[in-house]
């Protein structure tokens, strides 16, 4: 099972009465995880500069990561392909069996991808010897696709959105460390193993490794797949009843929460075997934190309609509920400030007038 405190926090993401069907499935989705995926995107941006030159004088950081998330496509990738293979049971009926075959697109399958990118720089996947919330998190996926098999849809709009997005910014940045960081040898015959084996997804692989996963096929690098994936995410997305639409929402919060839960653990290995500390760490975020603008891994924010204003707070985890309320009342306080000053300066402009007429 998951862990207990990152399960708990995720459970005010959803009720019976949340979810508003004059939003799509994303947008709810993009709603309610908000507070976390901003965290999160907050704590990718800070940490993939420590993993590339002038920083690091090699891609081991980087493959530390690789290897720890690519685990996470393995799971719920293979789990989505036993399903479509299984029989209808109690918890997987022919219209979960459509719905998810409507939305299994080969083309953006990663799994393959991954493992060309780990073999490229010598590592193995973390998920031989998985770390405790690596393990706990894979364990979480396994469990939670067998018993609720829709919230395939929380995984694949989540981690596949991030590869168009967030994904196309830390792919330049990788691509800007330059050749001479990437120059690791590769193994050519795993490489030519795993060609003959997904020769669709792996084909011309090998020029763009270590990061091949964040490549797509085709003249449109990958937005025509997008657009196909959102397109059938909408024509499938009224198969599911309220409580699999809150299931799915509560989800993808849990997903957010378990990648940061992650990056937490990774910042750990990397500070007990290198010079880095968490100060240095915690700085890199506070220079972030101060850029212009931040990169989002899903979609831009949808703006929250003046009727959802409710649905939209009840939506956020409880735990970041202070946080809008404190921001919602500041702002108030400003404009009460702002109206105050204005008459104390009309007021003392009056009695300054009144006194210069006294005296003349």
């Amino acid at each position: 099972m998951a862990d207990p405190s990152i399960r708990d926090a995720a459970n005010d993401l959803a009720s019976p009465s949340l979810s508003d069907q004059s939003l799509s499935l994303p947008d709810e989705i993009n709603i309610a995880t908000r507070a976390v995926h901003t965290q999160l995107n907050r704590l990718i941006t800070a940490r993939l500069p420590l993993a590339l030159p002038p920083r690091a004088p090699s891609p081991d950081l980087y493959v530390l990561g690789l290897s720890h998330f690519a685990p996470i496509y393995e799971q719920f990738e293979s789990s989505w392909l036993a399903l479509l293979k299984s029989s209808p049971t109690a918890s997987y009926s022919s219209s979960h069996n459509a719905l998810l075959a409507r939305l299994h697109m080969p083309s953006l399958e990663r799994s393959s991808c991954f493992q060309a990118d780990l073999i490229h720089v010598g590592a193995p996947s973390a998920r031989e010897a998985p770390s405790p919330a690596l393990a706990a998190f894979l364990r979480h996926i396994k469990l939670s696709i067998s018993e609720r098999p829709p919230l395939i849809l929380a995984y694949a709009w989540v981690f596949y959105m991030a590869l168009f997005s967030g994904g196309r910014w830390i792919r330049a940045q990788l691509l800007g460390a330059g050749d001479d960081f990437w120059s690791q040898p590769a193994d050519p015959d795993r490489l030519e193993a795993l060609d003959s084996e997904k020769p669709n997804t792996l084909q011309g692989t090998t020029s763009r490794l270590p990061f091949s996963f964040l490549q797509f096929e085709g003249a449109c690098d990958g937005e025509d797949i997008k657009a196909a994936f959102k397109t059938g995410i909408a024509e499938v997305e009224h198969l599911l009843s309220t409580e699999e639409r809150e299931c799915i929402i509560a989800e993808a919060g849990r997903i957010f929460r378990f990648c940061i839960a992650l990056v937490d653990e990774l910042d750990t290995i990397v500070t007990a075997s290198s010079s880095l500390t968490r100060s240095n760490i915690a700085d890199l975020e506070a220079e972030r934190t101060g850029d212009e603008g931040e990169v989002n891994f899903i979609l831009p924010t949808v703006p929250a309609k003046p009727g959802n204003r409710t649905a939209f707070l009840r939506r956020i985890q409880s735990n970041d509920i202070a946080l809008v309320a404190s921001t919602f009342c500041f702002s108030r306080i400003g404009l009460i400030l702002a109206i105050v000053g204005f008459y104390a300066a009309w007021l003392v402009a009056r009695v300054n007038g009144s006194a210069t007429t006294v005296v003349h």
